[in-house]
């Protein structure tokens, strides 16, 4: 089932690319539902999906990282992980804003705060402009639900004037 969808996603080609990256991604989700926790086997392809350019470029595949984020409380320690050092090594290659801001509100609201503020620290020097604007979004989204604490604001300035030199 998940080589099907691995197959469909390299085969997805501009025009109706994104329609058929749609179909994928609900064959997906149903596959992921079918079990009480996800398998690796379905994760495996969301750590490709954040490793390799070809996919993370295709218009739509967002909609994976979409459907993990609602699957995050069924994944494994070792998947969330794993999740993050995928984004964490890749994300200097990321130049589709939809991808990065799906990206960045996932590690944002699923992630304890500090992991999430050391993410965004370490991407934010290799970021693309658009990999910056994910970021800037995942760090709005840590300054809101922290109701603007003073010392989490200091840093997430920090970070931010650092993206801006």
């Amino acid at each position: 089932m998940m080589e099907d969808v691995r197959r469909a996603l390299y085969d997805a080609k501009d025009g109706k690319g994104r329609r058929d990256i749609k179909a994928q991604a609900v064959k997906y989700e149903e596959e992921t539902l079918s079990h009480e926790r996800v398998p690796d086997e379905c994760f495996g392809l969301i750590v490709e999906i954040l490793s390799v350019k070809e996919l993370s470029t295709k218009p739509g595949v967002e909609d994976f990282l979409s459907n993990t984020y609602m699957d995050m409380k069924r994944l494994t320690s070792e998947q969330k992980e794993k999740l993050l050092d995928a984004a964490s090594k890749h994300y200097g290659e990321y130049d589709r804003v939809e991808f990065c801001w799906v990206l960045c509100d996932l590690v944002a609201r699923s992630y304890p705060q500090d992991v999430a503020l050391n993410f965004f620290r370490q991407v934010s020097g290799t970021a693309t402009h658009q990999g910056e604007e994910g970021v800037a979004l995942g760090l709005d989204i840590l300054g809101s639900a922290s109701g603007q604490e003073p010392v989490l604001m200091k840093e997430i300035k920090a970070i931010i004037h650092k993206m801006s030199d």
